[in-house]
């Protein structure tokens, strides 16, 4: 017989004899009844948990910071010739840009002479160059000559002096489509995580699941940073977010089964907390190295602690139930009530109380399926439908605006933009726990946050004839910021309540359905961002904006639904 079961039945002894016996209902829920009591336990485990979030945030972000254009002394268009190249060669090879909207540039890299070696020969004699160079006055030889000889043709090939993913995969002119590529490959491993968590959970416990995706993400975010192809590299990148997204979506399932009440409600708040948290770190991290293959290794290896912590990590402890796996729970629960310094918490017949629990889990009916959240009453579907859209409103914004962080503050600022951006999100966390736990119409209250966040970021279009250099001075940051609490209040709210509004046999499918249903429109977060670099960052932000009032307006509308008699 092991030490626990002896220690049980010990515990089972002095209960009898002292008079301390819990509730025998046939409905109580010992474990959280015993867990309640737990509260440093509790903490702990949370904590753990808490911390798979960071290297979401970390993989989420650092392709902004990692892609940067290379200056104009880092790179120029290689000659096919035999030429001496420098950075004489560059300023003559590129055509200078007239209208400087972007100051690491005064060259037009993309682009090259397509008369260099009429150039050469004219002012040279022969195309085999020799310095120093003599920039040819081009206006003066356009009047004189064919202007056709001196058009501008694509620079396909490149020379670099230092190596990040621009150069490593040859794409300078194409960055943009690196970033959104890269960053719409992690979003496509974010949605699919959830599927893979769901059903790996039918196999195997969440604990494992969770461990698992922290050593998928380690493997794959190093590959990730050492290959040398771009499509391989996007492959891994998708790979490494389902294991960042699958170890906090399984660790979300662990706190949420061994927590009760406002704790619960605190738990799913302030998980939140630590993305925010992740990019903060993130902006240091970077001011001290920014080059891609260490960033990756950087960003990669801190989840082993995470991974040594989980053997502090309990199971969940209804999954074990729903598979007879009693002697388990009751370690847990001996575990738990052992930081309380006294088994005396654990009730009488503790073992009996576990086989009653568990049969009712493993007889339960099957829970509800997808079609049945649209099969009540037309109110009730228009408010599951709202659910849904404030779901896939709030997480485009929750993570988009944290990719355009770039537009807000320009590229020099980035650091400071994320700063800003991620205190705007936890004060916008903490009124979203007090939201849900005191007011009676949170939903509506995070969705009048959201028109007033969405109205502030709209009215930049009337300040900025004010103002001419809004990215340069990251006055449009300012902007942003109500906008990106409200979001985050709104994020909070829905994470934590939506399984309120209905039934107990709803409650996953709903859930599942509605976060899925937002990863999916996250997808089209890349784009949104890219657009500002096509048509002026105002774009980016404005669509950010007019998604927070559909969903505001959302919000609102769930809270009416709530008012109808009979709903």
């Amino acid at each position: 017989m092991s030490p626990n079961t002896d220690q049980t039945k010990q515990c089972d002894d002095k209960n009898n004899k002292s008079g301390i016996v819990k509730s025998t209902s046939q409905n109580i829920d010992v474990i959280k009844e015993i867990l309640d009591n737990c509260r440093v336990w509790q903490l702990r485990s949370i904590l753990i948990i808490y911390l798979t979030k960071i290297p979401t945030a970390f993989f989420m972000a650092c392709i902004v910071y990692s892609a940067p254009v290379p200056e104009r002394v880092q790179v120029y268009c290689k000659d096919t010739t035999e030429t001496n190249s420098s950075i004489g060669f560059s300023t003559i090879y590129h055509p200078a840009i007239v209208d400087v909207h972007d100051q690491e540039f005064s060259l037009s890299l993309c682009d090259t002479r397509a008369d260099i070696k009429e150039h050469a020969w004219l002012y040279f004699g022969h195309h085999l160059f020799q310095m120093p160079w003599i920039k040819p006055n081009y206006s003066v030889m356009e009047q004189s000559i064919d202007s056709s000889l001196y058009s501008l043709m694509p620079c396909d090939i490149f020379d670099f002096k230092s190596g990040n993913p621009v150069t490593s995969y040859d794409i300078l002119c194409s960055r943009g489509a690196l970033v959104v590529l890269t960053q719409g490959m992690h979003l496509v491993g974010i949605f699919l995580s959830g599927i893979v968590a769901r059903y790996a959970m039918k196999a195997t416990s969440p604990k494992t699941v969770l461990r698992s995706a922290m050593l998928l993400q380690i493997v794959c975010g190093t590959f990730a940073g050492l290959v040398g192809s771009l499509v391989i590299h996007l492959v891994f990148r998708a790979l490494a977010a389902i294991g960042c997204a699958a170890a906090f979506t399984t660790g979300s399932v662990i706190f949420s089964d061994i927590t009760n009440g406002k704790l619960r409600i605190a738990s799913q708040v302030f998980f939140d907390i630590f993305w925010s948290i992740g990019i903060i770190i993130l902006s240091f991290i970077t001011q001290y190295e920014a080059r891609w293959t260490q960033l990756y290794f950087i960003i990669s290896y801190p989840t082993l602690i995470i991974i040594f912590l989980t053997l502090f990590l309990p199971d969940s402890p209804s999954w074990l139930l729903r598979r007879g796996k009693l002697k388990e729970v009751q370690d847990i629960l001996i575990t738990a009530s052992n930081s309380y310094k006294s088994t005396a918490i654990l009730p009488a017949n503790l073992t009996y109380h576990l086989q009653r629990q568990s049969t009712a889990l493993i007889n339960e009916p099957p829970p509800s399926r997808w079609f049945s959240l649209w099969r009540g009453s037309l109110i009730t579907s228009i408010r599951n439908f709202s659910v849904h859209v404030a779901f896939s409103c709030f997480t485009i914004m929750y993570f988009g605006m944290v990719l355009n962080m770039a537009s807000y503050g320009g590229r020099n600022n980035l650091p400071r933009s994320a700063r800003f951006l991620a205190g705007s999100e936890i004060i916008g966390c903490c009124l979203g726990y007090f939201i849900a736990v005191n007011s009676k119409i949170k939903f509506m209250s995070c969705g009048v946050f959201n028109l007033i966040g969405s109205g502030i970021a709209l009215s930049v279009w009337y300040w900025k004839d004010y103002e001419t250099e809004f990215v340069q001075n990251s006055t449009l940051l300012y902007f942003c910021l109500v906008l990106k609490a409200s979001v985050s209040c709104s994020y909070a709210v829905l994470s934590s309540c939506t399984t309120d509004l209905v039934s107990s046999d709803k409650k996953a499918i709903l859930l599942f359905s509605s976060v899925l249903c937002g990863r999916l429109w996250l997808l089209n977060a890349p784009v949104m961002v890219s657009l500002g670099t096509f048509y002026g960052e105002f774009l980016s932000l404005t669509l950010f904006a007019m998604t927070g009032c559909f969903g505001g307006l959302a919000m609102i509308l769930i809270d009416l639904s709530l008012k109808v008699k009979g709903n």
